[in-house]
């Protein structure tokens, strides 16, 4: 072992930031007889650019002997993909932290499955203790003009496509207090185009 560590040749193809223990790790696995897959990050030992690798390491006979085989795939175009979706996640994060709007985002059933933290502050409580709970349950919503309390037939609305946003509308925060605002209702599809949710934004305009 301590031979293959010090072997140049896996040295030369590998990136310092690795391990260099761990595939020698892998391959003592392999041996013992189970196939294994890892991510690697590799060397181009003439332009010194490193890149990530997916390697399926696994043990197989030839000419009578027991060798390991590595199939060695470039992935750096999936790994560039992923930071950039990472990136983007958490930029959307921080946006809806700090946007001042109230944002909810429900099932077709209505059941509240994302708050951000503006919504958090005007019910007073966090996400884990609303979760699952039917939005007339979690926010009070009420026609500005009339008082009739929306949330009775919020459902309604929705599926009946009426145009809310004609109305002015109030919510009312954990202690009492009427904001005004307006209502902007969006169904939410997946990747099959197929309604899967909807979003709810209150912008205050007091």
């Amino acid at each position: 072992r301590k031979k293959l560590e010090s072997y140049p040749t896996i040295k030369s193809l590998s990136s310092d930031k690795n391990d260099p223990s761990q595939i020698f790790e892998y391959c003592n696995t392999v041996v013992q007889g189970k196939s294994i897959q890892f991510e690697w990050i590799a060397k181009n030992i003439k332009t010194n650019k490193e890149f990530s690798v997916l390697i399926n390491l696994t043990k197989i006979t030839y000419q009578n002997n027991q060798v390991l085989l590595a199939n060695i795939k470039d992935i750096s175009k999936l790994t560039n993909a992923r930071k950039h979706l990472k990136d983007e996640k958490q930029l959307y994060k921080t946006i809806l932290e700090n946007i001042s709007d109230c944002i909810i985002r429900t099932n077709l059933d209505f059941e509240v499955k994302f708050i951000n933290k503006s919504t958090e502050r005007i019910i007073n409580k966090p996400l884990n203790k609303i979760f699952d709970k039917r939005l007339g349950d979690v926010i009070k919503i009420i026609d500005a003009k009339t008082y009739k309390n929306l949330s009775d037939n919020w459902e309604e609305c929705i599926l009946t496509e009426t145009n809310i946003s004609e109305n002015d509308y109030l919510i009312v925060d954990w202690k009492g207090k009427e904001i005004n605002v307006d209502i902007a209702v969006s169904m939410i599809f997946d990747s099959n185009q197929v309604a899967s949710g909807i979003l709810f934004v209150f912008k205050d305009v007091t």
